[in-house]
Formats: C-alpha cells, structure tokens, sequence
C-alpha cells in the first residue's frame, strides 16, 4: 500500500505543478491579439499552452515538493499567475490593437467602412483593411522570429517573478539600472 501513496502524491505534485506552470501562459495566449484568435479555443489552446509549459513541470514541482502549501496558496497563486499572463497580454497586444485601429481608421477615411467584415482573427465586425494589416503584422511577426522573442520574453518572466512566489525578484542593483537607462 505503500508504493500506492506514493504514486498518488506523485500525481498530486504533477498535475499541481502542471496547473501553476500553465496559468500564465494560459492567460497570455487567450487573449493576445496575434495568436489568441488564431487557436480555436478549448482543447487546441489548452494542448499547445500545455506542451509550452512542460519545460516548467520539473523545477515547479521540485519546489513545490519542499513547500506546504495548502489549497488557498495555490488558488491565489492560479490567480496571481493568470493575471500576470493577461497583464502580459494587454501590454504586448497593444501593438496588434493598433494595427488593427490604423486599418479601420484608414478604411474610415476613405469611405469604405460601409462594407465591414467578420473577423475571425479579431472576432468582431471590422474593415478589410484591418484585417489585411492585422494578417500581415501576424505573418511579420512569424516569419521574422518575433513569436520566438515574445516566448522568451515569457519564459524569462518566469525567472524574475517565480511561479511559487508573491512578489517578484529584483536585483539589488534594479535601482542604478534603472537610472542607467533614463540618464
């Protein structure tokens, strides 16, 4: 009966783990305008955040062994870790959601805005020249690598505010850093 305990605390501590690596990522990739609209939602979405967060599971789990923490704790950090990857969203989406408002704002000026069109990249009734800039900064943003530069900004996200913890980490020296770049 032994080895039966055992394996289910093992199971406990993965599928934990799992949750917590996954939140973050979950929530940036639900709702960032380049790649949110692009995965159907439900089990597609939820597969590819999974397989993004699978390098996470062994440190996650690591700590989370040697920690006690009861089921408040990890709600609040399924809380803390989905808001962080919706904050990340917003800020790195802005750039999509201004592409989209230059191509509306385009086809407004130039009388075109009477034949709106379904986007399912956006999901909402916008202009064809919307659309066109939103694909093409979709497809730059691809082809260049960007995706790859957005998904390490995340993973190093993970480095300075840790999964397991409440506050962010900074350096001692975050202050001078900071005065560096605005001197």
């Amino acid at each position: 009966m032994q080895g039966i305990g055992s394996e289910a605390e093992l199971a406990h501590v993965l599928i934990v783990s799992l949750l917590l690596s996954s939140a973050r990522m979950l929530g940036f990739l639900s709702i960032v305008p380049f790649i949110g609209q692009l995965l159907p939602s439900g089990l597609v979405r939820t597969g590819v955040v999974m397989a993004l967060c699978l390098l996470l599971v062994p440190e996650v789990a690591t700590q989370y062994q040697t920690m006690d923490l009861s089921w408040a704790h990890v709600s609040l950090l399924l809380v803390k870790e989905g808001f962080l990857g919706l904050l990340f969203a917003v800020v790195l989406g802005a750039l999509a959601s201004g592409i989209s408002a230059a191509g509306y704002f385009l086809d407004f000026q130039r009388g075109a805005n009477s034949s709106d069109a379904y986007s399912p990249l956006s999901q909402e009734s916008t202009s064809y020249t919307s659309i066109f800039l939103l694909h093409a900064y979709v497809a730059i943003l691809f082809v260049s690598g960007g995706f790859l530069y957005v998904l390490e900004l995340m993973y190093k996200s993970y480095t300075l505010w840790p999964i397991l913890e409440y506050y962010p980490r900074f350096s001692p020296r975050l202050p001078e850093i900071i005065l560096g770049v605005l001197d």
